[in-house]
């Protein structure tokens, strides 16, 4: 009888292990997912940054050499 329980709650405690998994690693997806997407947001917004900045850079140089 005691072995039976103990069974029963050691087969209780592997479910709750397995579903506590399941979530940790859904949350460390939507994690890393979100990290991901903000470094590659950065990265847009740094090559967008430099493209203007060289812009601006090519429009003064031109107003520049017409003095």
């Amino acid at each position: 009888m005691i072995m039976g329980f103990m069974t029963f709650v050691i087969g209780m405690l592997a479910d709750v292990i397995s579903a506590n998994r399941k979530i940790l690693e859904d949350v460390q997806y939507h994690v890393r997912k979100l990290t991901y997407d903000e470094s590659k947001a950065k990265v847009w917004q740094e090559a967008a940054s430099n493209k203007v900045e060289k812009e601006v850079a090519a429009e003064n140089a031109d107003y520049s050499s017409d003095d």
